[in-house]
């Protein structure tokens, strides 16, 4: 799925927000999601965060998307969870008006 960010918000904003939360998952993963270091503020490269994060997360498995996206015992595991359960509204609503435009 070609995730994009279609939220509100200013650039700079999601774009931090999107680096943080990267390299947090990177930590709790021990390994490398995305490029982020030096990474020009561009859309192209908000959509790049946005899919790589959304990536790592749905190759978890639903266990370890428990144990470290949705543990209660991390205050910012909380903020990725409501990232990520945010994303996933999104992407219903962006299928479900790709859907109503091509049955027209």
């Amino acid at each position: 799925m070609p995730c994009r960010d279609t939220g509100p918000g200013e650039i700079e904003q999601k774009f931090l927000l999107l680096e943080r939360h990267i390299k947090w998952l990177e930590g709790k993963l021990n390994k490398e999601i995305a490029e982020t270091h030096n990474l020009p503020l561009t859309y192209k490269n908000l959509d790049y965060l946005t899919d790589s994060l959304c990536s790592a997360i749905q190759s978890m498995s639903e266990m370890l998307q428990n144990t470290i996206i949705y543990n209660g015992r991390d205050p910012y595991a909380r903020r990725v969870a409501d990232w990520w359960d945010q994303h996933l509204k999104m992407d219903m609503q962006r299928l479900k008006r790709k859907g109503r435009e091509e049955a027209k």
